[in-house]
């Protein structure tokens, strides 16, 4: 399977990222690349460069949250690090199955998770 070409984080990816992993800095999160995932829900790989995908694996969770979608759905949101303690993988899976509508800014994720969803930090 090809691999999708590289872009920029939206500012929403961004903040969500942001909001999963406070500890990245926002310059940081401006400069990184990301590659959409092929599975329609809106999951980013992260490469890494001189890396091929099959050398690195997820090897732990950064964080995970459980929020509702605009239409009630509830969406997991899981943030990986590879093997080499890099960010891999933002995985994004409504269990509809269903291409999610989230666009939150952090103040909008802070509220989702407090009407009834919760944030799972590892």
């Amino acid at each position: 399977m090809k691999n999708k070409p590289n872009r920029f984080l939206t500012k929403s990816e961004s903040y969500l990222i942001q909001f999963l992993f406070p500890k990245l800095e926002n310059n940081f999160l401006d400069a990184i690349s990301v590659q959409d995932m092929n599975e329609g829900m809106g999951s980013l790989y992260f490469p890494k460069i001189n890396l091929s995908r099959n050398e690195r694996y997820p090897i732990s969770i950064l964080n995970e949250i459980l929020i509702k979608d605009l239409d009630g759905v509830d969406i997991l949101i899981t943030l990986f690090q590879d093997n080499s303690e890099d960010l891999f993988e933002l995985d994004i899976w409504k269990v509809d199955f269903n291409k999610p509508s989230i666009i939150y800014s952090l103040e909008e994720l802070k509220e989702a998770l407090q009407i009834g969803t919760k944030s799972i930090s590892l």
